[in-house]
């Protein structure tokens, strides 16, 4: 299906699937600093000491290279979503390789990719991982990543607790209005008004 000439992740996507890594690396990039601060918090949680979320990063990004074939592009949102549940995928896998007492490789099992957003079967995978092509402009997106990410992570720091909790399950977790109002015990228009103002106070803090 020929994507919308209008929806440039629609044609990254597709780009992407047919082996663009240029394309794939334009299409991960935005998503990226959320997905640190997830492999932060859910690395940090399973993993303690072993947590390296740079690592955990490159990991996942991996994963989501060989399995993008298979991803039907529903937009941003959803794409991160995708992102996000391969994440939590290689962190579970590493638990499972420190707990067998780091005998051996990390195994990444691509059948854990997850199924709302894209294929899970394996199908149309591709064994060469994905590499930058550009050393330079990877070290310096690396830079900039961090720095990003400690700005994100002072504001979301600065946050009162509830309002984080919210903020941290709808922007690393992706969880929709609806799992996050039942994960925090309020109605779906409450978890609603309590999002807008954590976020309105989000980029307040990040624009300061």
């Amino acid at each position: 299906m020929t994507p919308p000439q209008d929806d440039e992740g629609a044609i990254l996507a597709v780009r992407a699937a047919g082996g663009d890594a240029e394309a794939f690396d334009r299409l991960v990039t935005p998503q990226t600093t959320r997905l640190l601060l997830l492999l932060r918090r859910r690395g940090g949680r399973a993993l303690g000491g072993d947590c390296d979320a740079e690592d955990l990063l490159q990991a996942t990004l991996v994963r989501a290279w060989r399995l993008i074939p298979g991803l039907e592009w529903r937009g941003p949102h959803a794409f991160y979503g995708w992102l996000a549940a391969i994440a939590e995928g290689v962190v579970g896998d590493r638990v499972k390789y420190v707990a067998a007492g780091k005998r051996g490789p990390v195994r990444h099992l691509e059948s854990l990719a997850p199924g709302p957003a894209g294929a899970a079967d394996g199908s149309g995978t591709r064994p060469a991982p994905f590499e930058p092509a550009d050393t330079a402009t990877s070290i310096s997106r690396s830079v900039a990543r961090r720095e990003d990410y400690a700005r994100l992570a002072r504001a979301l720091g600065a946050l009162e607790p509830e309002d984080r909790e919210v903020v941290e399950l709808h922007l690393l977790e992706a969880k929709t209005i609806r799992e996050v109002a039942q994960e925090i015990g309020l109605s779906r228009s409450g978890a609603w008004e309590r999002l807008d103002r954590a976020m309105g106070r989000l980029k307040s803090l990040l624009t300061a």
